[in-house]
């Protein structure tokens, strides 16, 4: 019986939403709006857009900000439309050395909107700003938002991001880049700059980037071709993809397979469940530390490689094609030598084989 109530419940939601959905306005009605700000004595520019998106790229003029936008709603004919975009106002204001853009949206006539409306507002399925900001080098760039992506091209500029559901795509950029987002995707294509990101549920592709990389991330895929720099990554469930990297390498991670190509520099992987993937160019007389609670490890080492390698598993086996020295070996254990053995690798795995081979 319990069953069939929730059922019934389900279907009536259901309805409900679907006329509510129908009940509102679909058509898209856009209002311009330009200005133009001297960026002297300007160091830092805060934007707050709830929803919608903005775009930055290179002053079109020199030391100007221009600033473009449309804003956007939803109604059912030009005479509604005209008196929605009366509650979007757009305040431009130089406080010191700081330029502001702040973008409110008005709620409307309670009595006029529907149930959804009432319960969720109506400004972020109806109403948003598309921006388009055009600003000079070394300007600080700070963005607060709910639910706008931000979009950056050629920028030479610091940026920080604070969002609860936002994407940030930035290209050919030189600046740091600092991203504190509830739920959003992260994508960087050749980047110049140090990057921090903390994150709920965000699937990071980076293609390029100069600079040390720190993520902090609950849920989310991680992909990363071509790092120079150093990488700290703590994520408690997703996949880690790592291509043709130069720097100290440290990932954690509860769940999800890590598999790293192409590296040269020091190795620090922790994971609870997953298989472990590494590759190394070079080991440098550097420490290297694998180890995961369950889940195969493979190493893949250069032919000219000169360390020490300590292989430890409880329930699993070993398999090793490398010619290495042995001083200790017995079924779940091995220790032995390559070259001279200037440098120590330790793997370690619970429940899980491991494997030894040449590039």
């Amino acid at each position: 019986m319990k069953g069939k109530i929730v059922a019934v419940g389900g279907v009536i939601l259901a309805i409900l939403f679907l006329l509510s959905s129908s009940a509102r306005a679909d058509r898209e009605y856009t209002f311009p709006y330009e200005k133009e700000v001297s960026a002297k004595g300007i160091e830092k520019i805060y934007i707050d857009n709830a929803a919608g998106e903005v775009r930055l790229k290179p002053a079109l003029k020199k030391g100007v900000i221009s600033i473009k936008a449309e804003k956007v709603v939803y109604e059912d004919d030009q005479r509604s439309a005209d008196r929605a975009v009366e509650g979007i106002k757009i305040e431009v204001e130089k406080s010191g050395k700081t330029l502001r853009i702040q973008t409110d949206y008005a709620r409307g006539d309670r009595g006029s909107r529907n149930f959804w409306e009432r319960v969720f507002g109506s400004w972020s399925c109806s109403q948003c700003v598309e921006y388009r900001i055009f600003l000079p080098e070394k300007i600080e760039i700070q963005i607060s938002t709910s639910s706008a992506d931000v979009f950056g091209e050629e920028l030479r500029n610091n940026l920080r991001l604070d969002g609860s559901s936002s994407d940030l795509s930035l290209e050919n950029h030189r600046g740091t880049v600092s991203v504190e987002v509830s739920s959003g995707d992260l994508e960087l294509v050749n980047v110049e700059g140090d990057l921090n990101l903390e994150g709920s549920s965000s699937d990071v592709y980076i293609d390029h980037l100069s600079g040390d990389v720190l993520i902090d991330n609950t849920s989310g895929d991680i992909k990363i071709f071509k790092l120079e720099g150093d990488l700290v990554v703590d994520n408690s469930s997703g996949d880690l993809l790592l291509k043709e990297s130069h720097g100290n390498l440290r990932m954690s991670t509860s769940s999800g397979d890590i598999s790293v190509h192409k590296h040269r520099g020091a190795v620090n992987i922790n994971s609870s469940s997953g298989d472990v993937e590494v590759e190394l160019t070079s080991v440098e007389g550097k420490k290297h530390y694998l180890k995961t609670s369950s889940g195969d490890v493979r190493l893949y080492l250069p032919e000219d490689i000169d360390s020490w390698i300590e292989v430890e598993t409880t329930s699993g086996e070993i398999h090793s094609r490398l010619p290495l020295e042995l001083s200790s070996v017995s079924e779940n254990r091995l220790r032995g030598r390559l070259g001279a053995g200037n440098a120590e690798i330790e793997i370690c795995t619970i429940s899980g084989d491991v494997g030894l081979t040449r590039r």
